[in-house]
């Protein structure tokens, strides 16, 4: 019984006291843990499948057989429409102008001469309008030229497809003729020109025109008086590729005048290439007849219409081109080229079935200079000859060939310059052309100053020595003309203009009638 008692509590005793083997196993649940080495933890890469593949495919359609598409006409019901609700624009006022341009400006200077000019134009939706004066004299000096010009001429066009033109103009210049006559000279002139041109795949123009001129004198010693009437109208057909033109008119002595006829008709095709080449041939034909009282004279002729520009790259090009014409001129054109002529002259039109030029151009973005040819070809050509203290107007079958250049600059600070020169030699029946230079020249330049507020000006033109016959035994003198214009603006509109007139000093284009000397003007210009 002992040995029970003291067994029973010996046995857990001793369970106690040894360790249990379990308690050296890691727990699967641990609270705690420590690492003590290093830890790389590796994550797989997950990379997600292309998209494409997984659509639908396209859904086709298959209509059948026995359907048709409608070819019933639409015809809605547009009475069933409701009202428009948006009222039309109202339409602008017809007195609604715009002044585009206005410039007034006068001076006067040495000798008591004097100038005045007025430019203005001034336009709405459906047209504009324009006027331009102008007013020159000077005072008779030392037997010198004295002479008092006004000129105006006005005018308005429509706007749109059909655009119409209305234009009349008028000029009174009288002068004196020292030698010719002792009471001044009087040009008066009065015309009115009406234009229509459509434009669009069809462009057209049609011009008619009416004036009316006299040469007077203030003691009643001399008049002459002439009407014309004129026409004109071009036509572009397929495209502007075939041209066609008409002019024609009559002139002579009383209201309208039928001394002298003259027409020209004309027609032509146009090309153009995709590198730049255009190309025009054609002709036109040329007449003109007048009466025993305007000099009997007739002429016909027929001429090639060319114009052929080639380009040779990209700053170069050749050209060719003749223009046939009739120059027509008017009593007023005529006096105005030599206001000296005796009194009663024949007016005719020049007949020029040859016109030509031909040459090479050259261009970069500060120069353009070209090189050229020239002929000339007119049975009818007006010149003048010396006659009873005056000159006579002759026409003459007269041709001329010759060579030029022409130069044209873009300064530095905005500054421009151009020349040109050409060296001709021209003939006439029963041998030289009166007062026909071989040499003619001209010049100019403009010099911005002061931020461009202000800006001077030089222009020169002369030419050498001229035979005065067509036997070539005497020369007029070769002369020349320089003038200065210089203007700055003072402030807003306001300028002040500084003019100076024949600066080579004295010239004679017509021997026997000096031009006024040298003279400075000073005066003030307006413009908005």
């Amino acid at each position: 019984m002992r040995r029970l008692l003291l067994a029973a509590v010996l046995v857990p005793a001793l369970a106690q006291a040894q360790p249990d083997d379990r308690s050296q196993l890691p727990s699967l649940t641990p609270a705690v843990f420590e690492s003590r080495g290093v830890i790389a933890v590796t994550l797989p890469v997950v990379e997600r499948q292309p998209l494409s593949g997984f659509g639908p495919l396209p859904r086709r359609y298959v209509v059948p057989a026995e359907r048709e598409p409608v070819t019933q006409p639409f015809d809605p019901d547009l009475d069933a429409l409701p009202a428009l609700a948006l009222a039309p624009p109202p339409e602008p006022p017809a007195t609604d102008l715009d002044v585009r341009n206005l410039r007034a400006e006068a001076g006067a200077g040495a000798y008591l001469a004097r100038y005045g000019r007025l430019d203005l134009s001034a336009g709405g939706a459906a047209g504009e309008f324009f006027v331009d004066a102008a007013y020159d004299g000077f005072p008779e000096t030392d037997g010198r030229i004295a002479s008092d010009r006004v000129e105006v001429r006005a005018g308005g066009q429509s706007f749109g497809p059909g655009r119409v033109r209305l234009e009349g103009y008028g000029l009174f210049d009288a002068y004196t003729t020292p030698g010719l006559g002792f009471s001044r000279r009087m040009r008066q002139m009065a015309g009115a020109e009406l234009g229509l041109e459509t434009v669009g795949s069809v462009p057209a123009a049609v011009t008619v025109g009416f004036e009316q001129g006299r040469l007077t004198r203030a003691d009643d010693s001399e008049t002459t008086t002439e009407g014309r009437v004129d026409a004109a109208a071009r036509v572009a057909l397929f495209q502007q590729s075939l041209l066609a033109d008409l002019a024609g008119g009559t002139a002579g002595s009383g209201s309208v005048g039928t001394d002298v006829q003259y027409g020209a008709a004309g027609i032509a095709l146009s090309l153009a290439g995709a590198d730049g080449l255009r190309l025009t041939l054609g002709a036109r034909a040329l007449v003109y007849d007048a009466s025993a009282t305007a000099g009997a004279g007739d002429a016909q002729a027929i001429g090639p219409i060319v114009d052929v520009r080639l380009p040779l790259g990209p700053a170069a090009s050749a050209f060719a081109v003749n223009d046939p014409h009739l120059a027509v001129r008017s009593l007023t054109d005529l006096t105005g080229d030599n206001p000296y002529v005796v009194a009663a002259p024949i007016v005719a039109p020049d007949v020029v079935p040859v016109d030509a030029r031909a040459g090479l151009e050259l261009r970069s973005a500060v120069a353009r200079a070209r090189v050229f040819g020239t002929a000339f070809v007119a049975p009818t050509f007006l010149a003048f000859e010396e006659f009873s203290g005056g000159f006579d107007a002759v026409y003459l079958d007269a041709r001329s060939y010759g060579i030029g250049a022409d130069l044209a600059l873009v300064l530095p600070l905005g500054a421009t310059a151009s020349a040109g020169v050409e060296v001709r030699s021209g003939r006439a029946e029963g041998g030289e052309i009166p007062f026909f230079a071989p040499l003619v020249g001209r010049a100019g330049v403009q010099v911005p100053f002061a931020s461009g507020r202000g800006r001077v000006g030089l222009a020169a033109d002369a030419e050498s020595a001229r035979p005065t016959d067509r036997l070539g035994d005497l020369e007029a003198a070769a002369f020349g003309r320089l003038s200065l214009d210089a203007r700055y603006a003072l402030t807003g509109p306001l300028a002040v203009v500084l003019r100076g007139e024949r600066l080579l000093g004295e010239a004679e284009r017509w021997p026997g009638f000096p031009e006024p000397p040298f003279t400075v003007l000073l005066g003030v210009r307006l413009a908005r």
